[in-house]
């Protein structure tokens, strides 16, 4: 992710762009786009050369996190108490180890003392759901803001369990749409 956002703003003036980039990312991806966005110039990151120039960072104006898995080992362990194996294993093949969940995940990070990015988050979350538990969620939140970081969180009622497509027979999937575009536009000028 880090290579691709680096690309992106490389290439913008090709593409008739701008430079400042958002992302967006459910579940898994949630996870995914909320690292990198609290570490964009993490040596791990971004060791991946971008060939013709080194001039840009993967620092990010705004993240879109829908439903983040945003602490794998909460939800390793959640997944355990409720006897969830499909969530344990998936856990165990593709992090290992209960320390790799720990030092891959967004909620250890911002409560640590490392030195992070904090960029604007809308948070959208979707009531009752069991993949992506809300105290798992909450924690985050609370600890986003304690950093300073400015996070807008929306929960949603009617929303598929994992995918979504919009539909105007699913007003939640419509409302979705709305905040996610109100966003956006907001931070694009």
């Amino acid at each position: 992710m880090n290579l691709a956002i680096r690309w992106l703003k490389a290439q913008a003036r090709e593409f008739n762009g701008m430079t400042k980039v958002g992302v967006f990312g459910n579940s898994s991806g949630g996870h995914q786009v909320m690292l990198s966005a609290l570490r964009p110039r993490h040596p791990a990151y971004s060791s991946a050369p971008l060939q013709g120039s080194s001039q840009f960072d993967a620092s990010v104006a705004y993240v879109i996190a829908a439903w983040p898995v945003i602490c794998p080992l909460y939800r390793f362990q959640y997944g355990q108490r409720i006897a969830n194996q499909h969530h344990v294993q998936a856990h165990i093949d593709y992090w290992g180890t209960e320390a790799a969940m720990s030092e891959g995940s967004p909620q250890t990070i911002i409560d640590s003392d490392e030195q992070v990015e904090l960029p604007a988050i809308l948070f959208l979350l979707k009531a009752n759901d069991k993949n992506h538990p809300l105290e798992m969620q909450q924690c985050f939140i609370a600890s986003y803001k304690k950093r300073g970081g400015a996070i807008e969180i929306h929960s949603f009622d009617g929303l598929p369990e994992h995918r979504m497509v919009p539909s105007p027979s699913q007003p939640d999937s419509m409302r979705f749409v709305e905040i996610v575009s109100g966003f956006i536009q907001t931070r694009a000028k």
